[in-house]
């Protein structure tokens, strides 16, 4: 069987997609306090800060980051950050294998 590789646009998740990927007994916390959750929510980076795509309502320069702890903090888009690419997959498609590094991809199938 040979390997198939598909191309498609990647982006930056939403901040709420950083709050659901946690325990859903932690939904109702505020992101700004979301350290707490951080041995539960699986999108949290250990010793990485990242950006979401997105922006504070009050300024249009500023958008929400994922801070280590797993807490959410708004900070100015001019600045330097990591950026977390992401995907969406349809329900019908699992990980076989892979740890999602460079080395280990991870590999699905549909």
């Amino acid at each position: 069987k040979s390997d198939t590789t598909y191309e498609a646009k990647v982006g930056l998740s939403y901040v709420s997609e950083y709050g659901y990927a946690s325990d859903p007994s932690y939904w109702t916390i505020d992101l700004f306090h979301y350290g707490s959750t951080s041995g539960k929510d699986w999108m949290r980076l250990e010793n990485a800060v990242y950006w979401t795509i997105t922006r504070m309502s009050e300024n249009s320069y500023y958008a929400f980051t994922v801070l280590s702890p797993g807490n959410v903090n708004g900070g100015n888009v001019s600045y330097d950050g990591c950026v977390r690419p992401t995907f969406n997959l349809v329900s019908s498609v699992k990980i076989s294998r892979g740890q999602g590094t460079e080395s280990d991809p991870f590999r699905i199938e549909v």
